[in-house]
């Protein structure tokens, strides 16, 4: 069964019109991916989306499900959760290492940086934004994190770039409980299937 969505996008010369078309089966497909893995493309697209035809009442059920996905948000499992506090954990590690060792790695705290922002919206089940959107998602849910980053981008001192990055990781590690030991403690037959 092929679908059609229609969604409508205001711009300052009137209306974008964007049309997608999918296979149900694949749409609802989509929509259990995107609640495992926080970004919800699909689902924003279907629950936001305007039919502008549906015979078969196979869109208007696409749209039912996606604003249900939507409104519940995405979901990380415990195996997940405890990933996602080792690679903060090893992150804050690897970042204190390199303050000790006196290596401004720039790769590193940025990298560290994207994976911590990343793991506060995974681990508040909150869907991921779009890069350019991420900033401001951060700033109306989290201002002292906001804060923070902004003081990041703008700083020189490689240090304290380096030691902001950290306290990020922190703050995100106690908000949701990690130990942040860099440990993992996952027996081999639950993750590796």
């Amino acid at each position: 069964v092929r679908t059609l969505l229609v969604k409508f996008k205001k711009t300052p010369k009137g209306n974008l019109i964007e049309i997608f078309a999918y296979d149900s089966a694949q749409i609802k497909k989509y929509f259990s991916e995107e609640i495992k893995e926080g970004r919800g493309f699909a689902t924003y697209s279907f629950a936001s989306g305007l039919i502008v035809s549906d015979s078969n009442d196979v869109l208007r059920d696409l749209i039912r499900k996606a604003k249900i996905n939507w409104k519940k948000g995405p979901r990380i499992d415990k195996i997940e959760k405890e990933w996602a506090d080792y690679y903060i954990g090893d992150d804050i590690q690897d970042i204190e290492d390199c303050i000790y060792s006196d290596n401004p790695a720039y790769l590193i705290f940025s990298g560290a940086l994207n994976e911590f922002i990343y793991y506060y919206f995974r681990l508040g089940n909150i869907w991921f934004p779009r890069p350019k959107d991420r900033l401001v998602e951060l700033k109306k849910r989290a201002p002292r994190l906001y804060k923070l980053v902004k003081e990041i981008n703008m700083a020189t001192d490689w240090k304290l770039k380096a030691k902001k990055t950290i306290e990020v990781g922190r703050l995100i590690g106690a908000k949701y409980n990690l130990k942040l030991t860099g440990e993992i403690n996952i027996t081999p037959n639950k993750w590796q299937k």
